[in-house]
Formats: C-alpha cells, structure tokens, sequence
C-alpha cells in the first residue's frame, strides 16, 4: 500500500531532500509540498494524504498541529527548537492524532542514544559527561534538538553541551564520558542529508493508521 504524505519546509534542504528520495521509494508518494518560500501554504493544500512529515521551522508549529488535527493526518515532527509551550501543544495535538517526535531520524543517532544510555547506567557519576555537536553554519537552535535528545537518554537535561557552528557540516554528535584514568566516546557522524530523508520517509510509513499518542523513534525501531 501506497502511504501519501505532505511535506511542510518543502523549500529548505531537508525538504527538497526528502521530496527527491521519495521519488526512488517505493511505497510512499509525495501529494503535497508546503512552503511560504515557493508560494504554497498548508492552508491551500486539498490533497488526499495519510501522512504530514514536518521539517519547516518552529514558528509554524501551530499552523501544522492545527491543520493535522482538524484532517485527523498523522504527524512526523522533525522541526527542532520548539519551547516548553509548544511542547505542550504538541502533546495536546497527540490526544487526538498519532505525533511522532524525533530531533533526529537517523537509524544512526537511534543507536548512538541507546549506547550512551546504557554507558551512563555503567558508569554512574564516576565519569564526567560532555557532548559536543558540530553542524553548518545556517543551523538555527544550538545546541541542536539531536544533543537535546542525547542528554535525554542518559537522563541529564543539564549536561554540559558544546555546539560549534560552520561550514556545510551535515551533522557530527559525540558524548564523552571522562574518567580518572580513560576517556570514552560515542560518536556519530552524518555524511548525507539523505540520512534523515530516509528516516523519515521510514517513519511517516511507520506512523500513518496508528492510534493518537505522542510516539519516538525509539517505537520504530524496537
């Protein structure tokens, strides 16, 4: 079975990105792009779907949940750099429709967050953490929803966070964990856009016809 999805942000990187796998995926067809930047909008959408896959920008968060909510369409919410009160939005939204939330929906970065949990459950307060992230130059929220995600897994929202800036970098996370005698590090490093394209295409399908509920990565991939 065919999955339709709308793309919001079809104009930025990661939606031309996604638009352009998905046309060498089987499986899922993209009936819709919105973008204020190629002059289309979710509100002049008429299109059929099953699906909205959302990589614009915070900002719009309310106009995406509004539409996905009054056409009862499944949510993956990839956009980063929402707030407290948008947070609680979204898992308002999710009583009424399935949402799945990833900062980062590489199978990669999954991987990476399960071994750092597991690494910190080890290692207890004998190491000191840091995570250190690295992403272009045009990337908005620092640090990025990814390290967010990250310090998250290993239950520690107030984990010392090192975010660099530049270049055309795609996507590098690394957590350090710094003993007395041995450092270890947990690195993951995107090379392709294409990464989180793919992810999410995986995880539109994944979503579309699930029950309302607030769903993550980690529910994909179990």
């Amino acid at each position: 079975m065919t999955t339709r999805a709308i793309v919001t942000g079809a104009g930025g990187r990661m939606g031309k990105t996604v638009l352009a796998l998905a046309e060498e995926t089987q499986g899922i067809d993209i009936v819709f792009g919105a973008d204020p930047s190629v002059g289309t909008s979710l509100a002049s959408c008429g299109a059929e779907a099953d699906v909205v896959i959302d990589f614009s920008i915070a900002a719009a968060l309310p106009e995406t949940l509004d539409f996905c909510v009054s056409r009862k369409l499944p949510l993956v919410l990839a956009t980063t750099g929402h707030d407290a009160s948008g947070m609680q939005a979204v898992k308002a939204a999710a009583e009424q429709i399935p949402i799945l939330v990833s900062a980062n929906l590489s199978l990669g970065a999954l991987v990476v967050s399960r071994l750092v949990r597991e690494a910190r459950n080890l290692l207890a307060e004998a190491y000191d953490v840091t995570i250190l992230e690295t992403h272009h130059r045009a990337k908005r929220d620092a640090p990025s929803g990814t390290a967010k995600m990250l310090a998250a897994a290993m239950d520690m929202p107030d984990a010392t966070t090192l975010s660099i800036r530049g270049g055309g970098v795609f996507g590098t996370h690394e957590v350090r964990f710094l003993g007395d005698m041995d450092v270890i590090t947990v690195r993951h490093e995107a090379i392709d856009r294409r990464l989180f394209a793919k992810g999410a295409l995986v995880a539109a399908r994944w979503v579309a016809g699930r029950a309302p509920g607030l769903y993550v990565l980690d529910d994909v991939f179990v």
